[in-house]
């Protein structure tokens, strides 16, 4: 549950934005009406700007999504009005198609990598107009008694849907937020939004509302491509926390009273040599995650290598130290589990020794240099090279401790 709480988290605003689109559509939809009748193009502009962002910053999936949605918005708008059969046909497949396109990765704009996603594209859309009707004749006895209990439940609401129509957005649904949970970034939630998005468009069937929607998730394929380009750029890959770039972002915030601390993970190069880079990056990310849970206000970074910062700001030097310590101590005690390349494949049978499946506990240690923003030393590397001497204090001591520098 614990995992999944940063999902639900991240996926809350834009569930109650979409919300409130809505509902504002819904009110406003005589204006939004006589808009739509001068200003039909902006939904399509819109999509186009998204695009080509999404493009500049190589999310060739979300340029995709904006091509069929773009596709889609034109058929809704121009041949809905027609009468035109099969139209829900094609916008179920399309659902479907952008359902697809959510579990492939992002691969580029290699000219190759284009024609092949083009090229699946087609594919996979071709087959799902082919066999949609198939689905709803041959599951129509099955999917009429299912649904009887939703017609009279709320006979409005089940009308907006055919049953199989019902069974494909179910289907789809859950299995776009298995794909949210196992890769939670954030332009995987708006490619999630877009099919749930479809899915309301093609339930209400009003191009007034396919073009709000269309409109909203154009401005959330631009904002998911910008907030993940920027933890890319700010933030550290390995550790998740915030990494020097940030950092020296961050400092320029700062005031005239904050407190830098520098840590080094003590024997570091021995973890690496002794059981390869893959502990050795475990032990980055524990005690990054430590550090980003550090107490008494402070602010984790990722320097570089072994190294970490914690900024404390409007803190004194008195202040600071009770919580480095503390820090320090729960790095120390908290016991990293190392798994030998020659533990067993199956788990050990009942009444046998857990700990000799192939197991090793050790403990990590962190030395720490502390340094203040004093009068004489205010620049933010002048003060940074002295808690790096103090750190060095730290090393010289024994490790696995805490010093201050004598400012």
């Amino acid at each position: 549950m614990q995992a999944l709480r940063p999902i639900a988290t991240r996926t809350l605003v834009p569930s109650l934005a979409f919300v409130l689109t809505l509902t504002a559509s819904f009110h406003f939809s005589t204006l939004l009406q006589q808009w739509l009748s001068s200003y039909a193009w902006v939904p399509l502009a819109s999509l186009v700007a998204s695009g080509l962002i999404s493009l500049q910053f190589g999310r060739t999936r979300l340029v995709f999504t904006a091509l069929l949605l773009g596709a889609y918005y034109y058929a809704r708008f121009h041949l809905s009005p027609l009468g035109n059969s099969n139209l829900d046909i094609y916008a179920d497949a399309l659902i479907l198609l952008l359902a697809w396109l959510a579990w492939r990765p992002d691969k580029g704009v290699h000219p190759f990598n284009v024609v092949i996603t083009v090229i699946e594209l087609v594919l996979v859309g071709g087959l799902c107009v082919v066999l949609l009707p198939q689905l709803g004749e041959s599951m129509a006895p099955v999917l009429t008694t299912l649904y009887a209990p939703l017609y009279q439940l709320n006979p409005t609401l089940a009308a907006m849907l055919s049953p199989t129509q019902w069974l494909v957005y179910i289907a789809v649904f859950v299995i776009g937020l298995v794909r949210v949970i196992l890769v939670p970034s954030n332009s995987q939630i708006a490619l999630w939004f877009t099919v749930i998005g479809l899915m309301v468009a093609n339930a209400i069937a009003t191009p007034l509302v396919s073009a709000v929607i269309i409109t909203w998730l154009a401005l959330a394929f631009v904002i998911s491509t910008l907030v993940d380009s920027f933890n890319m750029a700010f933030r550290d890959e390995l550790t998740g926390i915030p990494s020097r770039r940030a950092l020296m972002q961050y400092v320029q915030t700062l005031g005239r009273r904050y407190i830098v601390v520098m840590c080094d993970i003590d024997h570091f190069k021995k973890f690496n040599d002794t059981y390869g880079h893959d502990v050795g990056d475990q032990v980055l990310r524990l005690v990054a995650s430590k550090f980003n849970q550090v107490s008494g206000g402070g602010r984790a970074f990722r320097y570089g290598g072994e190294e970490f910062t914690l900024i404390f700001p409007r803190k004194d030097l008195h202040d600071v130290l009770p919580h480095v310590d503390l820090l320090r101590q729960t790095i120390e005690q908290y016991p990293l589990v190392i798994r030998s390349k020659d533990r067993p494949t199956k788990p050990p049978k009942k009444g046998h020794n857990k700990k000799s499946a192939g197991t090793k506990t050790v403990s990590v240690t962190c030395s720490f240099g502390v340094a203040q923003r004093t009068s004489e030393v205010r620049d933010f590397m002048d003060i940074l090279k002295v808690a790096d001497q103090a750190l060095y204090q730290a090393k010289k001591a024994g490790r696995n401790c805490v010093k201050a520098a004598q400012q």
